[in-house]
């Protein structure tokens, strides 16, 4: 709420670029933590083991360095989104 709250206060292109990335950095981190609470509150002990959340993890690890290098093509702006 705080990142779309300053994406909408935000005057110039480069602080909404910001704060949507900002947004986009917490989205599957977020997902994350609700998708462990679900597993471990369903049966604990059993999905949780340091395999899964390494796995789990692994994909929030990628979108942060795609965010950290402006790799992702949305950021760089070159090139057709097809």
């Amino acid at each position: 709420m705080v990142g779309i709250s300053l994406e909408i206060a935000a005057v110039d292109a480069s602080a909404k670029i910001f704060w949507i990335k900002f947004q986009t950095a917490w989205l599957l981190p977020s997902a994350t933590a609700v998708t462990c609470f679900l597993l471990e509150y369903a049966w604990p002990g059993r999905w949780l083991t340091r395999r899964n959340l390494v796995l789990l993890s692994i994909p929030c690890l990628l979108n942060f360095v795609m965010i950290l290098t402006k790799t992702f093509i949305i950021w760089s702006g070159k090139g057709s989104v097809f």
